[in-house]
């Protein structure tokens, strides 16, 4: 049985236009992921850490939910409301798997809406892929007991 990360690699080469959305998202994926982590492991909830940051709990949701991309006025608010500090590295674009601006899908450099559209489409067309490969996985590993 393949794992999820085969399965990810899988999708993200054969299919370049859903691996520069994979790669355009995961900014705002890696501050939620923190955001999530650091609330959990210090016990802090939503409500509270927008206390601390003097906003509104609707705010952190959204931000957890990868809703916009926040500045990083913002990560470095979060990070001080959690008791953290933001570390910040730049990396060789070469070394990254589908970033290249030039190939890069209209939808990924339109308007909000044309993203969020053509990110859907993406979405479901990748959720169709992993259906099939895990079809076919579960096809050749004969019937379910």
């Amino acid at each position: 049985m393949r794992t999820h990360e085969q399965i990810k690699r899988e999708l993200l080469s054969a299919d370049p236009h859903l691996a520069d959305a994979y790669a355009a998202s995961e900014p705002a994926y890696l501050v939620a992921r923190e955001v999530i982590n650091a609330r959990g492991e210090l016990g802090v909830s939503q409500a509270e850490l927008a206390r601390r940051m003097g906003t509104s709990q609707s705010v952190i949701s959204r931000l957890e939910n990868m809703e916009g991309s926040p500045n990083l006025r913002t990560v470095v608010a979060l990070a001080e409301a959690l008791g953290r500090k933001v570390q910040l590295r730049f990396v060789d674009p070469d070394s990254l798997v589908g970033t290249a601006a030039d190939t890069a899908p209209d939808w990924l450099l339109g308007s909000r809406e044309e993203f969020l559209e053509g990110f859907a489409r993406t979405l479901q067309d990748s959720l169709q892929g992993m259906k099939d490969l895990l079809g076919e996985t579960q096809s050749s590993a004969g019937p379910r007991r």
